[in-house]
């Protein structure tokens, strides 16, 4: 009995957020990288959805992420990141990480630069994976 308390309080409270003024979006949780200095889930429209050590990512236009890391004792300029499309496989596609400040981004200090494009080399939003070592 108690489960099904659970799961429809959570059932109303996601309603209620869905249904609110304004759009809610939910915390990121901290991800599970034990091996990574810093790593990050984001979802098409920019919203962390795992994290460790990105404070937030912008999404000024169509495939265009910039991806902040919040601890200044990684040298986001010196890193090789890794990133990978997620839940994009089948559509094809690629992306492109930037490690030095750009005009792109604001050129701000600490973010990455992170480039989304469909199999015919457009801009396209889409979730994806990325990780400091």
């Amino acid at each position: 009995m108690r489960k099904g308390i659970s799961a429809l309080v959570a059932l109303a409270t996601g309603a209620t957020l869905a249904l609110g003024a304004g759009s809610a979006v939910a915390a990121p949780v901290d991800a599970y990288a034990p091996h990574a200095t810093a790593a990050a889930e984001v979802a098409a429209n920019g919203d962390l959805v795992k994290t460790k050590y990105v404070d937030y990512v912008g999404h000024p236009s169509t495939g265009l992420y910039c991806v902040h890391v919040s601890q200044s004792w990684i040298d986001v300029d010196r890193s090789v990141p890794s990133a990978i499309l997620r839940d994009y496989s089948s559509h094809g596609g690629s992306i492109r990480v930037e490690t030095t400040p750009n005009s792109a981004c604001g050129s701000a200090a600490q973010t990455l630069t992170v480039v989304t494009y469909d199999n015919s080399g457009n801009h396209v939003d889409t979730g994806f994976y990325i990780t400091l070592p």
